[in-house]
């Protein structure tokens, strides 16, 4: 079986800086920290041998969770100044070690460590992650085992099920429902005052949640009663706060990082600039790996291609009543529609090839109230298909918007957003039939995320409906006054 080795980055740093003695190149810049780190990692690549590797960091202090509590780590210190430096270098060893680093706002590097894990255990992996923070504990699996790191970062402690279970009396995925109760000082997760890591795990051993445990109130004793009663509402928001969020929006998938080895020149030259000479005779167990001849990201699923004729236009239109909401791509030259396509479920596609089948289409389509259209880049597709009857209000969703809300940096073609967000290599000479296809597997997933990032108003308010208004001005002109100008 397949092994992959994730790396919670920001508690190791500080398990490294803490353990290891101050620490300076020649030049007065602190490396204690990254001296730890990369002494640890190396160590850990030797033993483990793993497939691949990833590290995951926290990216800014704030994260979802102070939304639901301000006070959440807020008495946790600043990052000590000789350690804010260190952090670029541990990342440069990284890169040399051709370890990916992966970094999501607004979310903790254990909610971009619960993902991976989600995303690593379906593709078949078994899973090491290697952290000091307890909280991770919870992602505990038969595939999944969590390394702690203990005694600064000498010694690790693996955690399999049955170890979790001996030290808090609990299943791992009962963890959240155990702070929920007794909290987690370190944390400022206040649980229920009065129920301690005991009383809780006693509860959770009768009932396996703590939303259980509250529909069963009444069975309990009368101290217990008014306390679940009393602070009903403080628990639930302490699970909240101590769950890992699973389903961070990643635009990467963990099965595409194989790991090759290190990139033994670079790592030289990083080690050399950091004055770690020690260091260099450790990569000799290190050999480079050839890297997977298999590019990242999947193909686009197969999908049969239903031509659209006279004859089948009456059946392909009750099946898109039926469905709802259908993916639309068209293609046009000179100005004119000469082909489109329609994707309304995952296993076909219809496929009007002539212009004469695509204007039926289209036209037999426009009336219907109850059929919503997906398409990618609604203003270019309102200009061919407003000639047919098909008006902005058909358009519900527009994946070119919706990715360029998400990450407006990143290029927005529809192979480009097919990749980022979908992990589908779209085929070069993709026609119609294709792009549709492709929209449709990304609508409900470019959803989530403005979900998910809280963009649904931005979106469906101002986003989509200005696309109509911008096609709108650029079919019909603007007015201007000449005597004005």
């Amino acid at each position: 079986m397949r092994k992959m080795l994730i790396i919670d980055g920001n508690s190791l740093v500080h398990r490294a800086f803490h353990a290891i003695p101050v620490l300076s190149t020649k030049e007065g810049i602190p490396t204690n920290a990254v001296y730890g780190f990369t002494s640890m990692l190396l160590k850990l690549l030797k033993e483990t041998q793993p497939d691949g590797v990833v590290a995951a960091f926290d990216k800014g202090r704030l994260t979802f969770r102070h939304d639901i509590a301000v006070s959440y780590k807020a008495h946790r210190p600043e990052t000590p100044e000789d350690l804010r430096p260190q952090f670029p270098l541990i990342k440069d060893v990284l890169g040399a070690l051709r370890i990916p680093v992966i970094e999501f706002e607004g979310f903790e590097a254990d909610d971009i460590i619960g993902a991976l894990v989600s995303q690593a255990e379906a593709a078949g992996f078994t899973c090491l992650v290697v952290t000091g923070d307890l909280d991770t504990l919870q992602l505990v699996s038969p595939e999944t085992t969590v390394l702690v790191t203990r005694k600064g970062i000498s010694e690790i402690i693996p955690y399999d099920e049955k170890a979790v279970r001996e030290r808090f009396g609990v299943a791992p995925r009962q963890l959240p429902d155990l702070k929920s109760l007794a909290g987690d000082a370190s944390d400022n997760i206040p649980g229920v005052p009065g129920i301690g890591p005991k009383t809780a795990a006693a509860l959770l051993q009768k009932y396996a949640s703590l939303e259980e445990l509250l529909e069963h109130i009444p069975e309990l004793p009368a101290n217990l009663r008014q306390k679940l009663l009393a602070y009903r509402e403080q628990a639930l928001r302490s699970k909240r706060l101590a769950t890992i969020e699973r389903t961070v929006p990643l635009s990467v998938n963990v099965t595409t990082f194989s790991w090759p080895g290190p990139d033994t020149a670079a790592v030289h030259k990083v080690f050399h600039r950091l004055e770690f000479r020690s260091l260099i005779k450790k990569l000799s167990g290190l050999t480079p790996r050839p890297a997977e001849p298999e590019p990242p990201g999947t193909s686009l699923p197969l999908a049969e291609k239903n031509a659209v004729t006279p004859e089948a236009l009456d059946e392909i239109i009750a099946g898109l009543k039926k469905a709802g909401t259908a993916a639309l791509a068209f293609a046009a030259a000179g100005g004119c529609l000469k082909a489109c396509a329609v994707c309304s479920k995952p296993e076909g596609v219809f496929w009007a090839e002539e212009p004469e089948n695509a204007a039926a289409l289209l036209r037999a389509m426009a009336p219907l109230p109850e059929l919503r259209l997906s398409t990618h880049n609604a203003k270019q597709a309102l200009h061919f298909l407003q000639p047919y009857g098909i008006e902005p209000e058909k358009i519900f969703f527009d994946t070119m918007l919706a990715a360029y809300l998400l990450n407006p940096g990143a290029p927005n073609s529809l192979a480009d957003v097919a990749f980022e967000h979908g992990g589908i290599l779209l085929p070069s000479e993709a026609g119609p039939a294709e792009q549709a296809l492709a929209v449709f597997i990304l609508t409900p997933v470019l959803e989530a995320k403005l979900r998910l990032q809280e963009q649904e108003y931005l979106f469906w308010k101002v986003e989509l409906p200005l696309a109509a208004v911008l096609q709108a001005i650029e079919s019909t002109g603007i007015a201007a006054d000449r005597e004005e100008l």
